[in-house]
């Protein structure tokens, strides 16, 4: 309830915050956006190396951001995380629930 009253309407409660975090949906997108943090720097590093034609560099590049942000957003829509927007540019709704992702994502904890 403090969680309402301090972000105002519209925002999850913290009983519904840590069954979203509990989810195996929600676990494989924290997983796949720490894995997709290595793909790019994968690609960047065999850029830099030369392994790849300086031609191809921006539509790799391009399909492999596609393919991750797609990933990740399905796997957290999946699991329950509120967005709002349309179509592919959506955000979180929740300021906490993005601090929560954001926090899942950087420190390696179990949610």
């Amino acid at each position: 309830m403090l969680a309402a009253v301090v972000y105002g309407a519209g925002v999850i409660t913290d009983e519904d915050l840590g069954k979203i975090r509990s989810t195996r949906t929600y676990r494989a997108a924290i997983w796949s956006a720490r894995f997709n943090v290595i793909l790019v720097a994968l690609f960047f590093s065999l850029a830099y190396a030369g392994k790849i034609d300086p031609k191809q560099w921006f539509p790799s590049l391009w399909l492999l951001g596609l393919v991750l942000i797609i990933t990740g957003l399905v796997l957290l829509r999946r699991s329950g995380v509120p967005f709002t927007g349309i179509g592919p540019f959506k955000g979180v709704r929740d300021p906490r629930m993005m601090w929560q992702i954001y926090k899942d994502l950087v420190w390696f904890r179990r949610p």
